[in-house]
């Protein structure tokens, strides 16, 4: 009977919800520090990801604490959110990734994707391609800016629209555009 009462003990030991204090994330894995019951701290926890994913879930986050072989001295974080900084409202079927501070991705059940963000940067080695029929921005348009230009693509249709030269030597100034690019500031 006592081998079966220890046995029922590791069982009901090999999971527990856990709050991480501390997050290492400098070499090939990461570990953390995690309270798992009031005065059980563990630390040089490792923390598994999914492939391909990967982040660092600020302090206080909760943890879904494994236990190898019901032994309280050998724990793994299985998961690991941050209730607090969680996107929420997404509908079935939708998904997001996000960080702690409030950027993210969102994939909408209408086929839209989503991208908050202070600035997103794309380095592609070989080229962008977008396959649209419609490239829309609400704001300016700015190209070769690696080259110091600084002008828009607005301030091009203005300066086309409002060109005007000298007529074949005569001190006359020619009409400007016969097409206007239009909708220029």
């Amino acid at each position: 009977m006592d081998a079966l009462n220890r046995l029922a003990g590791r069982i009901k030991g090999l999971l527990a919800r856990g709050v991480i204090s501390l997050i290492s994330d400098g070499g090939q894995y990461q570990f953390a520090q995690v309270e798992v019951m009031a005065g059980e701290v563990k630390a040089d926890v490792q923390r598994f990801q999914n492939f391909g994913f990967t982040g660092n879930p600020p302090g206080g986050s909760i943890a879904l604490v494994g236990f190898l072989g019901g032994d309280r001295d050998h724990p793994v974080i299985l998961y690991a959110e941050d209730p607090a900084t969680r996107k929420s409202g997404l509908k079935a079927g939708e998904s997001a990734v996000y960080n702690a501070f409030k950027d993210f991705i969102h994939l909408k059940e209408n086929g839209e994707v989503e991208i908050k963000c202070k600035n997103l940067i794309v380095n592609a080695s070989e080229g962008v391609r977008m396959a649209s029929p419609r490239v829309e921005t609400t704001h300016d348009l700015i190209d070769r800016t690696e080259d110091g230009n600084i002008k828009t693509i607005n301030d091009m249709r203005n300066s086309h629209d409002g060109h005007k030269h000298l007529s074949n030597g005569d001190d006359v100034l020619t009409d400007g555009p016969d097409t206007l690019m239009g909708g220029g500031l």
